[in-house]
């Protein structure tokens, strides 16, 4: 995760630790928010980053199937019209807020958070 806007580690050092990671055969997910720096300001950003920790960890954890923005990736010219559940515009949500919502009360509730 990275703010493309970060004054204190500039985004092409997040780029660039990504792509040796690529390099050396090692899966990585870079999540590119922009307008954001040192830190996730925005409340739809933060949310968007929690959903998508739980997302991660449940597939390689639980073993549930990849999300479509893990499977397929978000072009960068499409980012800001997909939803954090992966689905675009006009698409139906793979999962509504409530259920997302649900779940990460649970996972708090269980970790004692």
């Amino acid at each position: 995760m990275h703010g493309t806007s970060d004054p204190t580690v500039a985004f092409h050092h997040a780029l660039g630790f990504y792509n040796a990671l690529r390099f050396n055969g090692k899966s990585a997910v870079l999540l590119a928010y922009p307008d954001e720096g040192h830190g996730l300001r925005q409340l739809a950003n933060r949310k968007d980053l929690t959903v998508r920790f739980f997302e991660f960890f449940n597939h390689y954890l639980k073993g549930e199937p990849a999300p479509k923005w893990m499977s397929e990736g978000v072009p960068f010219l499409k980012k800001n019209q997909t939803q954090v559940d992966g689905s675009g515009p006009g698409e139906k949500p793979s999962r509504s807020r409530g259920e997302i919502r649900r779940e990460l009360t649970a996972s708090s509730v269980r970790s004692g958070s």
